[in-house]
Parts: C-alpha cells; structure tokens; sequence
C-alpha cells in the first residue's frame, strides 16, 4: 500500500504552527487535541517537527523560561520525510532504523499529511483480515 493510500483512508489534516510560536502554544494545541507531534512551519514550509516529548526536553532544560521559547528552539529539525507514492514499507523502515513516530508527507514541497506507525499497524490488520476471509472461505467451501 502506498502513502497516498493511507491518506485517502485517515485524511490529510495536521496539526501545525508557525517556528515563532511560543512553546505554550504548541501545549494547548496537544491539550487540546490527541496530536502527539506538530510539524513546524515557516512561510508554510516545513522546518522542523515537535513532539510532546521535545517540549518536556526544553522545559527540563530551561524551567518555566522554556514556555515563551519560539518552537525552532525546541523543534527538531532533521524532518525525515516520504512522499505521496512512497510505500508502507518505506515507512515502517524508517520508522524502526530511525527511532522515530512520525512522518510528513510532502509532495513537491507541500505538506500532505502525516503518518504514523498506527497507519502502518492498521495496514497489517486489514492484510491478515483479508487473508484470513480468504482461508475461511477456503476451508468452508472445501469438500472433504
């Protein structure tokens, strides 16, 4: 299955604010919402990911002082990305070689959606349902 594939299902929408933001505004928006990381943008260009866990970094490194930081100085900013025709498979490797839990979809440098290891999960469920209807089917249909 591709990218595009996952989108088409889950939906395109993500969490995102502007680099200058400050991080309370990155904490209301994860109290407000499920959303586990925000992709960062400036001039709508993606520049960086945020995490929840990269704001307890920052307030850890910084107390209180941390929550008027803009986002670039919490984010991270080496954004592994795929592309709309880029595999499940892509996905799941980068997930696992790179330790990481999300990741946007740009296409042609606009960003498309996210995806995240749940969609890759999902993805397999449907794949054993699928073959498990087909075995079923197989096993009742069968004369023996």
């Amino acid at each position: 299955m591709k990218v595009r594939d996952v989108l088409r299902r889950k939906g395109a929408e993500v969490s995102t604010l502007e680099a200058a933001e400050p991080l309370t505004a990155a904490i209301r928006s994860f109290l407000g919402s499920k959303v586990r990381a925000l992709v960062v943008t400036e001039a709508g260009r993606v520049v960086g990911i945020l995490a929840i866990r990269d704001v307890l970094a920052q307030l850890d490194r910084r107390g209180a002082r941390a929550l008027e930081d803009p986002l670039r100085e919490a984010m991270t900013t080496d954004v592994i990305s795929v592309g709309l025709e880029s595999t499940l498979q892509d996905a799941h490797d980068a997930f696992t070689s790179r330790g990481i839990n999300h990741l946007p979809v740009i296409h042609e440098g606009e960003l498309m959606g996210i995806v995240t290891p749940v969609d890759v999960l999902a993805d397999h469920v449907d794949e054993l349902d699928d073959q498990r209807a087909l075995l079923q089917a197989y096993i009742t249909n069968s004369v023996f």
